[in-house]
């Protein structure tokens, strides 16, 4: 004749249960899962009284919202970032953004970024050249040479590198660096040559000028592909050695500088490979 209802303490325990799914063991948590940050972020924090990922544990709240891990700070160049610390139990913790690291050297990633002042690391990087692909760089350098965050890269120097460790034979490499302002091939482009021709291995260093390797290009405008090419040096600039099917392969690590004009060169010993 009367209808019961449960106690408002077992009514409470009920929908407690019933959102952290575990009235029903098979029944999935009305909360559901845990979204990870994005790469070089902290991880999440857990429910509760629960520890978030790289972090401390909140202090236990029956109720507690997921709380998410504070931002990263990138340590190495092309690394990823440091967990931050869980959330509070309370409220989602709002994750401090991750600061990126210094802009690091050529395509290089591993090792800490080092500070070369105003100038720009265009390549640093270990190139085992076998076939056409190995030419490619991924930097195609600033996008304005005269005034790149007021810096003036077309009337300072460029400074060349290149150490090569092991080669096939003792055929002569003339050795440049090519960029081209609208695609790949065609006829605006200018291939920068300072390098000595070598034959054998150890370390070669030159010093030049945009001025002085001229070409049909407008260095205020961005260049759209890069290429460093190792040609026979027989008699002068020849073919690519690719394409003759000698003198390689040719392992080498090549560094290209940019000092910007009214500056020195701060020197080799700066950038150890």
């Amino acid at each position: 004749m009367f209808q019961t209802f449960p106690s408002r303490r077992a009514w409470t325990a009920t929908v407690v249960l019933a959102l952290l799914g575990c009235s029903d063991p098979g029944a999935p948590s009305l909360l559901g899962a845990v979204e990870p940050l994005p790469p070089g972020g902290g991880a999440a924090g857990s429910t509760g009284a629960s520890a978030g990922a790289g972090g401390s544990a909140g202090s236990g709240g029956a109720a507690a919202m997921p709380g998410a891990g504070g931002g990263g700070v990138a340590e190495t160049t092309g690394g990823g970032g440091v967990g931050g610390g869980a959330g509070s139990d309370a409220d989602p913790g709002a994750g401090a953004a991750g600061t990126p690291a210094a802009a690091g050297s050529g395509g290089v990633g591993g090792g800490r970024a080092v500070d070369h002042g105003d100038e720009y690391v265009w390549i640093d990087q270990d190139f085992h050249w076998v076939q056409a692909t190995n030419a490619n760089v991924a930097d195609h350098g600033p996008v304005n040479w005269y005034n790149d965050n007021g810096l003036n890269y077309h009337d300072g120097k460029i400074e060349f590198r290149v150490t090569v460790t092991a080669k096939a034979d003792a055929t002569p490499v003339w050795h440049e660096l090519c960029h081209w302002q609208h695609a790949l091939g065609d006829t605006a482009h200018v291939c920068l040559h300072c390098l000595p021709r070598y034959t054998a291995t150890g370390e070669y260093t030159c010093e030049t000028t945009a001025s002085e390797q001229g070409g049909p290009v407008d260095y205020h405008k961005p260049f759209v592909a890069v290429q460093n090419r190792v040609k026979d040096g027989t008699s002068g600039r020849g073919s690519d050695l690719i394409s003759l099917n000698k003198g390689l392969p040719i392992d080498y690590h090549y560094t290209v500088v940019l000092v910007p004009a009214g500056q020195t060169f701060s020197g080799w010993d700066k950038y150890p490979h």
